[in-house]
C-alpha cells in the first residue's frame, strides 16, 4: 500500500515557500511479485497530506494547496498529538511559586504555609521533589509562568550535604539539611542515587532517581 500523507506546518512573519518545493504526500507502494496477477503488481498511491502556513505575508505554492485559515500565534496554547517523544533530559517537572527566595537547582523542597516552595528540612514536611536543573518536560508553564520547576518523576541532580562516606548507585538519599540530602539523612527519602561520588562535599550534586513523595517513607 501507499504511505500516509505528511503534515507540514510553517509559521513566521513572512514566508516564501517557493513554487512546488513544499510537498506533503505519501510515497506510492512498491511493485508486487511478478508471480502475482496484474492486479497486485503495482502498489497503492500515497496518501494526501496537509500543509499549514501562518504568516503576515505568504508567497509561493505547495502540494496540496496550503491551509492559511488556521492561525498560529506566538505563545498560544494548543494541543499536540504525537506518537512518541525521545527527550535528551530525563525528568518531568511541575512549576510552583516560590515562598522562600534563594532556592537553586538541586534543592530538595516542600510546600510552605502559603503553598509556595520552601527548602525541606529534617523533621519537616514531606518533600514534593527537587528543583530541576534542566527539565525534559515542564507542566504548568506558559509564556508568563513564574516560579521554579520541581522534578517529581525521573532523574535529576540533587544537592548533597552531611555525607560522611562515598555515594554509591542505589543508595537511598534522605533529607539531611536545609534543602539537601545524603544517605545519612534522617528525613524522608527523596530518591535513590544513580551516580558515584567518592568524596562528596557539601554543595556537590549527584544524579538521583526521584521517588514518589507520598509521606509514607
Amino acid at each position: 500500500g501507499g504511505g500516509a500523507g505528511g503534515v507540514v506546518v510553517l509559521a513566521g512573519p513572512s514566508l516564501d515557500v517557493g513554487n512546488g518545493l513544499v510537498v506533503a504526500s505519501g510515497a506510492g507502494g512498491g511493485k508486487g511479485s511478478e508471480s502475482c496477477t496484474s492486479d497486485f503488481t503495482k502498489g497503492g498511491s500515497g496518501g494526501q497530506g496537509r500543509v499549514r502556513l501562518a504568516g503576515n505575508q505568504i508567497s509561493g505554492t505547495t502540494t496540496p494547496a496550503p491551509d492559511t485559515k488556521t492561525t498560529f500565534q506566538q505563545g498560544s496554547m494548543g494541543v499536540l498529538h504525537v506518537g512518541a517523544v525521545d527527550l535528551q533530559n530525563a525528568d518531568l517537572a511541575e512549576r510552583y511559586p516560590v515562598e522562600v527566595e534563594g532556592l537553586r537547582p538541586g534543592d530538595v523542597v516542600c510546600l510552605g504555609a502559603d503553598g509556595g516552595l520552601v527548602p525541606a528540612v529534617p523533621g519537616g514536611d514531606t518533600p514534593i521533589g527537587v528543583v530541576s536543573t534542566a527539565p525534559a518536560l515542564v507542566l504548568g508553564g506558559g509564556d508568563a509562568a513564574e516560579g521554579l520547576p520541581v522534578a517529581f518523576v525521573g532523574r535529576v541532580p540533587v544537592r548533597l550535604c552531611g555525607a560522611r562516606a562515598a555515594i554509591r548507585p542505589g543508595q537511598f538519599l534522605r533529607v539531611a539539611g536545609r534543602g539537601c540530602a545524603a544517605p545519612e539523612g534522617t528525613g524522608p527519602a527523596v530518591g535513590r542515587a544513580l551516580g558515584r561520588l567518592e568524596a562528596p562535599r557539601d554543595g556537590d550534586t549527584v544524579m538521583m532517581l526521584v521517588l514518589p513523595m507520598t509521606g509514607c517513607q
